[in-house]
């Protein structure tokens, strides 16, 4: 029997790849993951780092510590991203990270020109029902 991925785990591994996008190193902290999720959410559902953190343990990525305070991060493994993409559970989470990382071609603006990123757009983590 497979296991069920709920929607939680399609939007933790989403921000997770929108933050490593976004970033140099090859970790992500838990907390910018978390915080790149709650500004999507109202308060009253907003997810702890604890949360975050089993939800990546418990889709394969492998826990770090970083900085001074040795803040909690995991480690982007290409190997685990190629796995978790055949997976056709996350499909739509991997869609979803390259249509916010690499717009079509016909939205991207002039290289002249300078984008302010949008804080709080949503997502809707469902799949198209077929006809």
């Amino acid at each position: 029997m497979e296991e069920e991925v709920t929607g939680l785990e399609s939007t933790v591994l989403l921000h997770f790849l929108k933050c490593y996008n976004q970033g140099k190193e090859s970790v992500v902290s838990v907390q910018t993951v978390t915080n790149s999720i709650n500004l999507e959410l109202p308060e009253r559902e907003q997810l702890s780092t604890k949360k975050v953190g089993r939800i990546l343990t418990g889709l394969g990525f492998e826990k770090t510590y970083v900085g001074k305070g040795g803040m909690a991060a995991y480690r982007y493994s290409q190997q685990l991203i190629d796995r978790l993409k055949r997976d056709p559970r996350y499909e739509l989470a991997f869609h979803l990270s390259e249509e916010t990382t690499n717009p079509p071609p016909h939205t991207q603006k002039p290289q002249t020109s300078v984008e302010t990123p949008v804080r709080g757009a949503s997502y809707v983590l469902s799949r198209p029902q077929n006809s």
